[in-house]
């Protein structure tokens, strides 16, 4: 029994005291010190009191009978610390407590500390009081063994990678409390199928539920402003998403590797779509941009093999490099006469196109922007582009139709290489700006 008088726990105070059972810290200890009962076998049950502001690494570490864990703490600011200068700090302190199930977060806590139970993966049953306003960074991280978490009206903020990693978790339902959801809190939670975002949540952190490969169905409410980078990528059973009119910018990766999303629907609000964002969705059959889209991220749509039609709304200025590379489904696709510039690798291998008519807008057509597209036939170009770049259409083997109007002044070398399909006449015109236009001087991948 730890009297009242008692305001510290020193380090290694109990360390390897097999026969204790239970322990209830009181009220009156502010600070329990590294591996200070460590190594504890025996301890089944632990009650941790409201005073208590910082537990040191190890504390509870290899008690591997401990069971059950009443945390009381109202103000516990660090758990895990190590005074050593060399330990990276904010370790579980219940490391190698491999029969840890039970978790109860006392009424009167506010916040629940960085890596407070981190690895403790056989934890099943957690309950949260309604004071805690916060989940801290990693609280739970890799709990593998949780399966349902009930998170309080109380809490506003839920910490980078607070759940990170736990695979057992199927449902979450975050209440109308919380403001945020940080960075990767939800990342690599395999198990979870559905997730239930309440309104009062304006940012979802970067890779929030990245790797979430379960994950079915999700709703984003119109509160939300902005879909952090990767925060959904690798969400592969995902069939559809519809973002929500607040949303402005779609992130880098936002959506990447989702290859079960076969719709998402882009509202009017979106102006921005950032590189990667839904590159390898190969589930994805069609796209509509809207004209609020002012600017498309290189690789946006790379990979997207089901993709058989787009529609490139009509602010878009540039198609960045590799835009729709590896599109090989794409039968159809109509540029705006926004555009200006059609760039490196933008439609690299797809062997889907037979046509594409290139607006007035268009000053320059980027090295390979066409390359690899066999099924090509037919390409109009118009009186205001300058440039065609290195390798633009080389290997577009169907290739029989284009025409060079005046306004060409340069072509790259090997723009035509392997245009074989081509008529005398056209090989002779485009020869007479680059004798070099249908050579090779470089490795080329043939596959595509």
């Amino acid at each position: 029994v730890i009297p009242n008088s008692v305001r510290s726990i020193g380090n290694d105070a109990f360390s390897g005291c097999s026969g204790l059972t239970s322990i209830n810290i009181p009220d009156s200890v502010t600070e329990i010190g590294e591996d200070a009962f460590y190594g504890c076998s025996g301890l089944a049950m632990l009650t941790i009191g409201e005073s208590v502001t910082c537990i040191g690494v190890g504390a509870f570490g290899k008690c591997n009978n401990l069971q059950t864990v009443y945390f009381n703490a109202i103000r516990c600011w660090k758990m895990g610390y190590c005074n050593d200068p060399d330990h990276d700090g904010n370790c579980s302190i219940f490391d190698g407590c491999t029969l840890l199930e039970k978790i109860v977060i006392g009424e009167k806590v506010t916040v629940i500390p960085k890596s407070a139970f981190k690895g403790c993966t056989s934890i099943t049953s957690v309950t949260i009081g309604n004071s805690v306003t916060n989940i801290g960074e990693a609280a739970f991280y890799f709990c593998m063994g949780l399966t349902s978490i009930t998170i309080p009206n109380s809490v506003t903020g839920i910490g980078e990678k607070a759940f990170s990693g736990c695979n057992g978790l199927t449902s979450v339902v975050i209440p109308n409390s919380v403001r945020s959801i940080g960075n990767d809190a939800f990342s690599g939670c395999s198990g979870l199928t559905s997730v239930n975002i309440a309104d009062s949540v304006t940012e979802i952190g970067s890779r929030a539920f990245k790797g979430c490969s379960g994950l079915t169905s999700i709703n984003i409410p119109d509160s939300v402003t902005e879909i952090g980078w990767s925060a959904f990528s690798g969400c592969s059973g995902l069939t559809s998403f519809s973002i929500p009119n607040s949303v402005t910018i779609i992130a880098e990766r936002a959506f990447e590797g989702c290859s079960g999303l076969t719709s998402i629907n882009i509202p009017d609000s979106v102006i921005v779509i950032v590189d990667d964002a839904f590159e390898g969705c190969s589930g994805l059959m069609s796209i509509v941009i809207p004209d609020s889209v002012k600017y498309i991220g290189k690789s946006v749509f790379s990979g997207c093999c089901g993709l058989t039609s787009a529609t490139i709304g009509k602010s878009v200025c540039e198609i960045d490099i590799s835009a729709f590379s590896g599109c090989h489904g794409l039968t159809s696709i109509f540029i705006p006469d926004s555009v200006t510039k059609i760039g490196s690798n933008a439609f690299l291998g797809c062997s889907g196109l037979s046509a594409i008519v290139i607006p007035d807008s268009v000053t320059e057509i980027g090295n390979s922007a066409f390359s690899g597209c066999c099924g090509l036939k037919s390409v109009t170009i118009s009186n205001s582009v300058r440039v065609i770049d290195i390798y633009a259409f080389s290997r577009c083997r169907e290739l029989t139709e284009i025409n060079i109007p005046d306004s060409v002044t340069e072509i790259g070398d090997g723009a035509f290489y392997g245009c074989d399909s081509l008529s005398d006449k056209i090989k002779e015109k485009i020869k007479m700006i680059n004798p070099l236009s249908f050579n090779t001087f470089k490795h080329i991948d043939n596959s595509i």
